[in-house]
């Protein structure tokens, strides 16, 4: 009986020992697979998607600050792009058509529609919405709704969910977000400066967690707007990005102006490398 025991008991060590055998290799394995992935990340190509995103962002945010009474006031409006502009008068809402026209700067840089329900901007508590369909910024795609929130005269909340931006190449970004936009003359958009602070979150085409947030304020002015000049004119964003189960990089990127509407974008890699992004 006491042999059978002992025979027992060497029977289990044995096997104990087998399992962390095999399962050692499979272990750092997976580490190295991780490692690996790392390693062949190319950094250029994400920070490029992440400056995607960030021109996204701040490309359309005058149009989501104009009144109703302001579109419908097409002789002095000024959008970029010149798109065609339908008002529903009844429903308050405001349709813009982007498509190339021979006579507008930048026509052929968009396509697409943005949708704009503003039937309780002028509310107790106004909020608007604005829906991307399909609207198009040089290579990428957007589709979603953003909603917009005036909490005094010169400060406005937005914020959305699964959002979906695509690039030319068919890879795809679901991100959600929350900003405050500061105006500092509500009353002259058109000359207006807007400060944006804020951050998003989603994932990139590689299925990695993706968040940036502001080291300092995004500065948009809209006569830079309409001169073509799509950037913010100063600023800076981190953008993070997960790299296994607990690690993760961080690309900085940074506006800065070079002159009169005149912007430099550029992203501070995770190896310390400077990439212009828009050369």
């Amino acid at each position: 009986m006491h042999k059978n025991s002992q025979q027992l008991l060497r029977l289990r060590i044995l096997n104990l020992f087998l399992f962390l055998f095999l399962s050692t290799p499979i272990f750092f394995f997976g580490c190295a697979q991780d490692e690996d992935r790392d390693l062949r990340t190319d950094l250029p190509t994400e920070a490029n998607q992440l400056f995607s995103l960030s021109r996204l962002q701040y490309e359309s945010v005058f149009i989501a600050l104009t009144s109703f009474d302001e579109f419908k006031d097409e002789e002095n409006l000024s959008i970029p792009g010149c798109p065609t502009i339908l008002i529903e008068e009844e429903a308050k809402r405001v349709t813009l058509t982007f498509d190339s026209k021979e006579d507008c700067e930048g026509s052929d840089r968009r396509t697409g529609t943005i949708v704009l329900d503003l039937a309780l901007q002028d509310a107790t508590d106004p909020v608007w919405f604005m829906e991307f369909k399909d609207y198009a910024f040089d290579t990428d795609t957007i589709n979603g709704i953003k909603s917009f929130r005036q909490m005094v005269q010169t400060q406005v909340t937005e914020s959305f969910e699964g959002l979906k931006v695509k690039s030319e190449s068919q890879t795809s970004f679901e991100i959600n977000g929350e900003f405050s936009h500061s105006i500092n003359d509500p009353f002259d958009l058109g000359n207006s400066l807007i400060s944006s602070q804020g951050e998003i979150n989603g994932r990139n085409p590689a299925g990695r967690n993706v968040k940036s947030t502001n080291s300092q304020s995004i500065i948009s002015a809209k006569s830079c707007s309409l001169a073509e000049n799509n950037l913010p004119i100063s600023g800076e964003e981190i953008w993070v990005v997960q790299r296994g189960n607990s690690n993760s990089v961080t690309h900085t990127l940074e506006y800065e102006t070079a002159g009169v509407c005149e912007t430099t974008a550029k992203m501070i890699l995770p190896d310390g490398r400077n990439l212009i992004l828009n050369p």
